[in-house]
């Protein structure tokens, strides 16, 4: 599946002291599309939440943020944000399994998101640690579903769901990685069910531009069985190097 759209976007910096600086962004977009799919019998969330069917949007469409980002001390940096999208006005089309179309019109959704970032390290290039938060709200139209057959109908979830995940890393003046991230969110196609996901990771460079990730992760769903998992991870990158705390 894919998203495209049709805008515009600004952003700016404004220091707002000696130790701090503001971020601000925002963007209108007046079309927004994704790929039709086949559903039958199932909840999959609508735009914002997962990719799916095909969208259409009447009126504009609008994201922006805000960070803060400013010195703690002599050896740490605290960094916050705000974030929200709208989609005003959309449609939805679904094909049902037994070919039913169907359609729904003039729907809404927003996602409104806060975060808070600290990082902090000994010395320039010395060992760090960094934990953060976020937290996401998906509210209005958040999903949809073909129920029944012959012919079938189509059914919107108007919601509200919710997630948040947190993390805390070390890292090594080597430059490995030992970090833990906890995350919990509302499964909008499986009628709001609770997951949770646990994961303990490390990480070591294979060079400037590479490194290799190990990590386990316990997973825990409402209504289901808990489930195990094992990933190892490569990971190479270009171009210029950054973090999201760099000034």
């Amino acid at each position: 599946d894919q998203v495209t759209t049709t805008g515009v976007s600004y952003g700016d910096v404004f220091a707002t002291g000696d130790h701090s600086t503001l971020r601000t962004s925002i963007g209108l977009f007046t079309r927004t599309e994704r790929l039709t799919s086949n559903l039958s019998e199932r909840v999959d969330p609508l735009p914002g939440m997962a990719l799916g069917r095909e969208l259409r949007a009447d009126e504009l469409s609008c994201n922006g943020r805000i960070t803060g980002l400013m010195d703690v001390g002599r050896e740490g940096i605290f960094q916050w944000g705000l974030s929200a999208h709208s989609v005003p006005d959309f449609s939805v089309d679904l094909v049902a399994d037994d070919g039913t179309s169907l359609n729904a019109e003039h729907l809404d959704q927003w996602v409104y998101g806060a975060d808070l970032t600290f990082g902090w390290s000994d010395e320039t290039e010395g060992p760090s640690w960094t934990a953060g938060w976020e937290g996401l709200i998906a509210d209005g139209a958040i999903a949809a579903r073909a129920v029944g057959s012959g012919p079938a109908t189509l059914e919107v979830v108007e919601d509200k769901a919710i997630g948040q995940y947190l993390w805390l890393e070390h890292r090594t003046r080597s430059g490995r990685a030992l970090g833990a991230v906890f995350s919990s969110f509302e499964r909008p196609d499986m009628d709001l069910a609770q997951e949770r996901e646990v994961s303990l990771y490390f990480a070591r460079p294979l060079g400037e531009r590479s490194q290799l990730r190990f990590q386990v992760s316990h997973r825990d769903l409402e209504g289901q069985e808990s489930s195990d998992r094992l990933v190892v991870q490569w990971m190479g990158w270009t171009g210029r190097l950054g973090h999201t705390l760099d000034w």
